[in-house]
């Protein structure tokens, strides 16, 4: 479903000298089909004060069908056009100002199944962003930084009927302004104090459905070194929403650093999440496999949040571990309510009174010499309806993203191989139907050819493993089959 928050505008800084690269792609999965094209571009540079950074990029990609016969397609019609600029300029020695625009624009086109019909599906969206930002050092040991954004999103879809009938098209327009300001210093005692005020408003028009949001939010936080081994974090955030009131969520987290190469940590916060526009009045009866209906009784949701961990980095080995749970009042989620031609199921947002997730995160980095590494990422999830004693929907068991790389800097030749894995999840609220877990194995390969270009080639999804619906609702899984593609890197 749409959403038009704000985004980051420009993550890229200007280069101190300066630069410029080009890079393009071409590939198809192996039955000819979803061919793609793919250009990206930029330069940037610092002369003087002034600094700048100019992108753009353009995609275009083919749908696939693999199964004709079910009314959808398993990936649309893709084509993605966006660009973005940013430029910096610094008064004096301790004053920056920076302004920063982003403008994208994604077409998809596919089929659904709707009204018992087969519906050319066709999707537009727009997002423009704009920032300016002043940071300024006042002393030594001492900031202030300004910001402020607007985002203005607008998306929409139309439904035609492929036999026969009139269109059903669906619009939403909304505008996200933000405005921050922040002061961080050093205290005495060792205190690195930052604190802030942030001001946000949503204005959002769902089919002639207007609403409007707008949050306060205070906050204050204390870094402190307590001895020389041993840190804290003392954090303090105040919101106050225009539709749910007034909420302090506080924080707290200590690091003991036992030796050079290991440290233990341990924290705890509490959180506040309203509900969205999205969820309280306009829902989704267009998405792919479900539909959406929303509340505007909804509560926010509130949590608390306990993690404890390691880190050990020592002689090229790097290994990290996270355990956390996290309980959660009133969670927004979806409930099913019934089904629409006694196949699709229809679901209300709605608040579940207890919640529960609850996990162990594993990341771990060795350096096996001659050029090769290999990198692990493994996350062992669980969640509860507390209430039903039923699983919590969308929430995968495990996911494992395993990686083992190559790299000759000397002949200028790279490679990996990626393994993602995702466990089995249920995709319904009674816990009754499941998504099977999956595996994907993606292999890619680089040469330098000269010391400005590099060519690039890979194989996505070795083993044509078929994803199931249930990792896509509103665009579907994406599901390609085997993807195979080449492509060229230049730097000027």
């Amino acid at each position: 479903m749409p959403s038009g928050g704000v985004i980051n505008v420009i993550t890229r800084k200007p280069s101190a000298q300066p630069d410029a690269w080009f890079s393009s792609r071409y590939g198809s999965n192996t039955e000819g089909d979803a061919e793609e094209t793919s250009f990206d571009a930029g330069v940037s540079g610092t002369s003087g004060d002034v600094g700048y950074v100019i992108t753009g990029s353009f995609a275009d990609k083919d749908r696939v069908d693999l199964d004709t016969s079910d009314g959808f397609t398993d990936a649309d019609d893709k084509s993605v056009k966006s660009g973005a600029a940013t430029l910096s300029w610094k008064v004096g020695d301790d004053t920056e100002i920076s302004v920063g625009a982003t403008y994208a624009d994604v077409e998809r086109q596919g089929l659904r199944f709707k009204n018992k019909k087969e519906q050319e599906w066709v999707n537009g969206s727009e997002r423009s962003t704009g920032r300016i930002e002043v940071r300024s050092e006042l002393g030594e040991d001492s900031s202030v930084l300004f910001r402020a954004y607007r985002s203005v999103y607008d998306w929409g879809v139309t439904l035609t009927p492929v036999s026969s009938g009139d269109p059903e098209t669906h619009d939403v327009d909304q505008t996200t302004d933000q405005f921050e300001a922040r002061w961080a210093g050093m205290l005495p005692g060792g205190h690195k104090v930052t604190t802030g005020i942030e001001y946000r408003t949503e204005d959002r028009e769902e089919d002639g459905l207007a609403s409007e949001i707008e949050n306060l939010g205070v906050f204050l936080q204390d870094e402190v070194a307590l001895s020389g081994r041993l840190s804290a974090i003392l954090g303090l955030r105040f919101d106050d929403h225009s539709s749910f009131g007034s909420v302090c969520s506080p924080r707290v987290s200590a690091a003991y650093r036992v030796s050079d190469d290991m440290r233990i940590r341990g924290s705890y916060a509490e959180g506040f999440r309203a509900p969205s526009v999205f969820e309280l009045y306009t829902g989704s009866e267009y998405t792919k496999r479900r539909i959406l209906l929303p509340n505007p009784d909804l509560d926010p949701e509130t949590s608390r949040t306990w993690e404890v961990g390691a880190d050990f980095e020592h002689d090229g080995l790097a290994l990290s571990v996270t355990a956390f749970r996290n309980d959660i009042d009133d969670m927004i989620s979806e409930v099913f309510t019934g089904s629409y031609d006694g196949t699709i199921p229809i679901n209300e947002a709605r608040n579940i009174s207890e919640a529960m997730t609850r996990g162990i995160e594993l990341s771990g980095r060795v350096a096996l010499g001659h050029g090769f590494s290999i990198h692990d990422e493994l996350t062992v999830l669980d969640g509860e309806n507390k209430t039903t004693g039923t699983a919590l929907p969308y929430v995968p068991k495990f996911s494992n993203v395993v990686k083992l790389a190559y790299r000759d800097p000397v002949q200028g030749f790279g490679g990996n191989v990626r393994v993602v894995t995702a466990g089995s999840q249920y995709t319904d609220t009674e816990a009754s139907v499941k998504a099977d877990a999956y595996t994907l194995v993606n292999l890619s390969l680089s040469k330098s050819l000269t010391s400005h270009a590099e060519l690039r080639v890979g194989v996505d999804n070795v083993f044509d493993e078929r994803v199931v619906d249930g990792y896509g609702n509103v665009y579907g899984p994406g599901s390609t089959g085997t993807f195979l593609y080449a492509g060229i890197g230049l730097n000027l």
